[in-house]
């Protein structure tokens, strides 16, 4: 349900506005609104609170501490270890520590903190940087010595290392043959092959042509490799030796700071998570301060809070000073914006809110879809699976999902969205009298109300209506359930045009609904009565449409056979369900029709692990389907806004 808002003005002297703004904070109910002022001058009576020079200086802090704790401090952080954080006591204490100290204390702290971070991050990345590149002339220097050991360069030659893509041959051709030239032939070009397809070209020269190589190797674009002193004054093999031994002490000194960095994280991560919410808290305080209004003497807040929780409130925000607060509640209608809209449900009905995240939020005042979602979904999704055994596999798989420790809410949300889901699938796959397709028949499980999939018999026709029978009457019941709940939503925005149209579109719904069943001898004569009465109803309703709003009146007709086509939609479930237990009978046939046991085992269990991928999606999909484009077409008002109320970081965090 969307619970019920009140909009409230909070009124009291500003000696006590920080001690009131930091109690609404600390209660995190009060969803916060701008209070409009036309113009400012020192002559109008009230105006905008605007920040002070201190406060902004203040505020530009907090930011800048926010960003570089996150992007120099958090993001470093492991995010298990992230998650794990976030609801422990050592965060809360360090949070609960924080909060109550002064801004010098925070600032000078935050900065420390994160020197120590930047230290850590600079001396790791200057470690990767000198392994990257000493890597580099160690490959080059196995791969060039032999090369230059066989071919003896003078030792005043000065040596220059490139390295080519091997589709670029003609590059390298190139380079050599104006070297050659530059040099008027003092110059000896080696190359070898690299892994990874590249080619290393080593250029020895005479120094007195240095500057006019390097300066066309330059000009040329290709990469020169900057070698280590030792490469130009040692031979190769003591080069390398020194390079090898570099490598060595600097991989030590790597895993060192690895470890030092794991336990700094480990012990700080709860520090750092509790200065950048600290930082937060202070940052969205300062900011909320211009959406308030003050007199020479007064101080004027507005915003919305939950109707459950302004009494609460109200005690808190009296109880602070003994100087009088005034606290009431303003009418609805001259607010300037619409209440927030927040979303309350049941415990076993709030996870079905995150299938809902993916529309916009119900206008306030309006029917939350939440529980009627909760109420249909599963049962669509266990009449399209109907299966216990997969049905017991994804239920295990759901409460693992539900109760992991590592879990998130969205995970733990859809975890008891889906064992739901699973239970449903089990309850049907009894009616059905489905275990892995016809498995269960081997072990004498008999179907409470009739089979799916009967491939011989008399009753092969009557298995396939039935299901087919058994969709529709689902849609019906959903279709109509979202045409009284759109009469509802009309009446409480006012638009009796719109509950017309739905009451015409049920009554037409129920007489064509008894008149085919009539025409199919489905139903007793006595019906036929019952059906031409309710499309007398239905014209009824069109004409008075039609006096209120001719065009609306005028296209109901259309509007009830597009509900038909609705209603039709739903045969999907039959048509994803004879799916799924086609591919478990042809599971269960191929894997009989295989001698080898060990074979038959694997192509069984493959086809019934794809049967239940597509099991879990296929449903998953046309049942959000269903709901979005067929039930909700019926009733759904978007526009809501969402209730975001002024409260601590650390209690989202």
């Amino acid at each position: 349900m969307i619970e019920a808002m009140s909009f409230v003005e909070i009124v009291g002297s500003k000696d006590v506005f920080d001690s009131v703004l930091d109690t609404l904070q600390r209660a995190g109910v009060m969803h916060i609104e701008e209070i409009p002022i036309a113009g400012e001058s020192k002559t109008v009576f009230l105006r905008k609170i605007h920040l002070s020079e201190e406060q902004t200086k203040r505020s530009q802090t907090y930011e800048e501490l926010a960003k570089l704790l996150a992007e120099d401090g958090i993001a470093h952080i492991p995010k298990p270890l992230v998650s794990r954080l976030r609801n422990s006591e050592e965060f809360t204490s360090h949070y609960q520590q924080w909060s109550k100290c002064e801004d010098l204390d925070i600032v000078t702290t935050a900065r420390k903190v994160h020197a120590q971070v930047r230290s850590f991050m600079r001396r790791r990345r200057n470690l990767d940087d000198d392994i990257r590149v000493l890597s580099v002339y160690e490959e080059l220097a196995e791969a060039l010595a032999p090369l230059i050991e066989s071919s003896e360069l003078p030792r005043d030659y000065e040596l220059v290392g490139v390295i080519f893509e091997q589709k670029n041959l003609s590059a390298r051709k190139l380079l050599k043959e104006n070297i050659h030239k530059l040099t008027s032939g003092q110059c000896q070009f080696l190359h070898t092959q690299l892994k990874g397809g590249r080619v290393a070209a080593l250029v020895g020269f005479d120094k007195q042509y240095a500057r006019e190589v390097r300066q066309f190797i330059a000009e040329a674009g290709v990469s020169e490799i900057h070698g280590p002193r030792q490469l130009r004054d040692k031979p190769f093999e003591e080069a390398l030796i020194t390079v090898q031994k570099d490598l060595a002490k600097f991989r030590v000194e790597q895993k060192q700071l690895s470890s030092q960095m794991q336990e700094f994280f480990r012990t700080k991560s709860s520090l750092l998570l509790a200065l950048k919410a600290v930082c937060d808290d202070r940052l969205i305080r300062l900011s909320a301060m211009s959406h308030f209004a003050q007199t020479d003497y007064l101080f004027i807040i507005q915003g919305w809070v939950p109707t459950p929780s302004l009494e609460i409130l109200s005690a808190r925000i009296r109880s602070i000073s003994k100087s009088p607060i005034v606290i009431h509640q303003l009418s609805l209608r001259g607010t300037v914006n619409s209440p927030p809209v927040r979303l309350s449900n049941a415990s076993p009905v709030r996870p079905f809110e995150q299938l809902l995240a993916l529309l916009p939020l119900p206008r306030y005042g309006t029917i939350d879809p939440t529980s009627y979602v909760a109420a249909f979904f599963p049962p669509m999704f266990g009449l399209m699976l109907a299966d216990i055994g997969y049905g017991l596999l994804l239920g295990a798989g759901a409460l693992f999902l539900r109760f992991r420790r590592r879990s998130g809410n969205l995970a733990r949300a859809l975890g008891t969205v889906f064992a739901w889901c699973a239970f449903y699938t089990i309850i049907f796959g009894f009616v059905f009298g489905e275990f892995f397709g016809t498995f269960g028949h081997h072990l004498g499980l008999r179907p409470i109300w009739r089979e799916r999939l009967v491939l011989e018999g008399p009753d092969k026709k009557g298995a396939i209506l039935g299901y087919l029978v058994l969709a529709v009457a689902v849609g019906i019941a959903h279709t109509l359930c979202g045409l009284v709940l759109g009469i509802v939503n009309a009446r409480r925005t006012g638009e009796r045009g719109k509950a017309i149209q739905c009451a015409a579109r049920i009554v037409g719904l129920i007489g064509l609904f008894f008149v085919v069943a009539r025409l199919a001898s489905l139903l007793p004569p006595a019906f036929t009565t019952v059906g031409i009465g309710a499309l007398l109803a239905f014209f009824v309703l069109m004409v008075v449409s039609m006096i209120n709003h001719p065009m609306h009146g005028m296209i109901l007709p259309l509007e009830l056979l597009s509900t038909v086509g609705n209603v039709l939609s739903y045969a999907r479930i039959m048509a994803i369900g004879m799916a799924s237990a086609v591919l478990a009978m042809l599971a269960n046939k191929f894997g009989g029709a295989i001698g080898n046991v060990v074979l038959a085992a694997l192509v069984v269990i493959l086809f019934h692990a794809l049967n239940l991928v597509l099991g879990i999606v296929d449903p998953t999909i046309q049942g959000l389907r269903l709901h979005y484009v067929e039930f909700f077409s019926k009733f759904y008002l978007a526009g809501g806004r969402i209730y975001s109320p002024l409260k601590m970081k650390g209690d989202t965090l």
